[in-house]
C-alpha cells in the first residue's frame, strides 16, 4: 500500500524549480551560441561574462548529482514495491515551471550584466534578451521536463513508500525474517512460566537413609 499525500506533487513542482535555476545556465549557453554561433564559448568566459564558465560547470554538476540519487531512489522503489506507481506529473505543468523558472534567471543575469557594463536598459535590449533567452532555455526546458515526466512517478511512488508503514512490510530481505525472529523471545517466557505452574511430577529422589 502507497499512502499518497497531496503536498508531494506540489513539493515535486517546487524541486523542478530548482532543477530550472540550474538548467537556466545551459540554456544561457545555448542562447549565446545561437546569437554568436560557437564563437558565442569566447564571448561568455571574457569580460563581464568571466565568472559563467564556473557557474555553468557547479551548475552542470549539481544536475548530474541530483539526476543520479534521483534513479537511484526510482530504481530502489522498484525493488521495493514492484510495479505499483504513483500517478505521474503532467509534462505540461513541469515544463511551465521549468520555462519560467529559466527565463526568469536568465533575465535577471542579463539586467545585472548590462548595468554593470554600463549600458541603458532599452526597449530594444529587453526585447532581446526575451528573444534569446526563449530560443536558448526551451529546448533545454523540454529535454528537463521530459525527464522529470518520465521519473516523476516512480519517485511520487518511493516518497508515498517512505511515508506508508505498510509498505516495509512487503520488502523481500525482512519479510521472511521479521516472523521468525519475532516468534523466538516469544517462547523463552512461555517455557520458563509453564515450568513454574507444572512442577516435575515424580520429585528427585534422594541417597536412602542409613540403616543401624
Amino acid at each position: 500500500m502507497v499512502v499518497e499525500d497531496p503536498r508531494t506533487r506540489a513539493r515535486f513542482l517546487f524541486a523542478a524549480a530548482v532543477l530550472g535555476a540550474l538548467l537556466s545556465q545551459p540554456g544561457h549557453l545555448v542562447g549565446y551560441l545561437g546569437h554568436y554561433g560557437w564563437r558565442g564559448v569566447a564571448v561568455e568566459s571574457h569580460g563581464i561574462h568571466s565568472y559563467f564558465p564556473s557557474l555553468l560547470g557547479t551548475s552542470l554538476a549539481l544536475t548530474g548529482a541530483l539526476a543520479l540519487v534521483a534513479l537511484l531512489v526510482a530504481a530502489g522503489a522498484r525493488l521495493a514495491i514492484g510495479r505499483r506507481r504513483a500517478p505521474a506529473v503532467p509534462f505540461g505543468q513541469l515544463l511551465l515551471v521549468l520555462l519560467l523558472v529559466q527565463l526568469n534567471v536568465y533575465a535577471v543575469q542579463e539586467m545585472l550584466e548590462l548595468e554593470y557594463a554600463g549600458q541603458s536598459l532599452t526597449g530594444s535590449a529587453l526585447a532581446g534578451i526575451g528573444a534569446w533567452g526563449l530560443a536558448g532555455q526551451l529546448p533545454v526546458a523540454l529535454l528537463g521536463a521530459l525527464a522529470l515526466a518520465l521519473l516523476s512517478s516512480p519517485l511520487l511512488t518511493a516518497l508515498g513508500a517512505l511515508r506508508s508503514p505498510f509498505s516495509w512490510a512487503a520488502l523481500p530481505s525482512f519479510g521472511g525474517v521479521l516472523p521468525a525472529l519475532a516468534l523466538v523471545p516469544s517462547q523463552a517466557p512461555a517455557i520458563a512460566l509453564r515450568g513454574q505452574r507444572f512442577p516435575a511430577a515424580i520429585p528427585r529422589r534422594g541417597p536412602p537413609p542409613a540403616t543401624c
